[in-house]
Formats: structure tokens, sequence, C-alpha cells
């Protein structure tokens, strides 16, 4: 502690010394502050990509670890998302997605699209909503319910011509009528 005040002490000292070095050392140091955060808001402004949910400050994105490997990364098992739904205080909604690929029939030319499969409080949990439509309801995890489908904008641009009436029409994913979900959860035994 002696020495850091001795070394505090010795660097005033050297300032009041030589006043037009330390404004100049000040200036020098306070462009460069200015010039970096300029730099910096132009690239996260443009070239970076934000995080198209509001409040990405509350969101947290588990991931499970193999016991063979620590270091490798493996998505949350769905089993995994029911326990936690039922039994944690910590979070103040859970959902899970996972993303594949599956083939788009029945408007057009088949195509090979990214889906994501979500639960039916995806959308709720991260605070987004449809430009259009609707997201997903409870009724719509139950099995034997119509399957519910939401198109990304890029999709619904490209594929429908951003028409307002796709709200409705029947999609085919890999030669089934919408998308596919996951089981309810059940109990945790």
């Amino acid at each position: 502690m002696r020495r850091l005040s001795r070394v505090i002490h010795d660097a005033i000292r050297s300032l009041q010394s030589k006043p037009g070095h330390a404004l100049g050392v000040s200036l020098l140091m306070a462009l460069g502050i200015g010039i970096s955060t300029a730099a910096f808001s132009v690239v996260n402004g443009f070239l970076w990509p934000h995080v198209p949910f509001p409040r990405p400050d509350r969101v947290v994105v588990p991931v499970s670890l193999r016991v063979t490997d620590p270091e490798t990364r493996v998505n949350v098992s769905y089993a995994d998302y029911c326990d936690w739904r039922a039994m944690t205080d910590v979070f103040e909604a859970v959902a899970v997605h996972g993303t594949g690929d599956t083939d788009l029939t029945g408007a057009g030319e088949p195509e090979s699209i990214q889906v994501s499969r979500v639960t039916v409080d995806y959308f709720a949990t991260i605070g987004l909503a449809p430009a259009l439509g609707r997201t997903f309801r409870p009724p719509d995890g139950v099995p034997g319910a119509p399957q519910v489908v939401v198109l990304s904008h890029a999709l619904w641009q490209r594929r429908f011509g951003g028409a307002r009436d796709v709200v409705g029409r029947t999609v085919h994913l890999s030669g089934v009528p919408s998308a596919s979900r996951p089981p309810p959860c059940t109990a945790p035994g």
C-alpha cells in the first residue's frame, strides 16, 4: 500500500511540473477514446446482428454438457425443458426451440427450408408478436390439435409475396400439413 501511495504521489508531482505535457496527453487520450467509441457504434449498429427480441438482457440460453466431454455443448433435451418448467421458480418463463431442415410443399415448387420447432410458449416468453396472424396458444400444444405454423418474414415475402391472405392457408412441411409439435410435458415422476 505504501508503494502504491508513493507511485501516485510521484505521478502527481510529474504532472504538476509539466502541465502542458499533462494536458496534451489528456487530450490525446480523450480523442482516442472518442474515436474508439464512434468506431464501435458504427460496427455495432451495422455489422453485428442484433438480438431479434426485446429485453435480451433477460434471456438465458442454457446448454447441456456431456459428462465424457465437458467442452462439448449439446442442446437441452425436451425432458429437461419439461422438468425446468415444472420445478423451477428461477425463471419467469421457459421455452425451447430446435432447428432443422425440412421441405416446404403445397405452394409452388418444393423448397428445402430451415425450420425451428418451438414450444407453444416460445413467442410469449421472448416477447415477440407476429406482424400478421397469431403465434401459438396453449391448446395448440395438445395432441390431436390442428397444426399451426408461424412463417418468418423473409419466407413470407419470398415464397408468398407478402400476401396478407396467407393466414389460414395450408402449407406442407415434409409432406405433412403444417408443422409437427413436441409432446406435452407430463408431471415429473
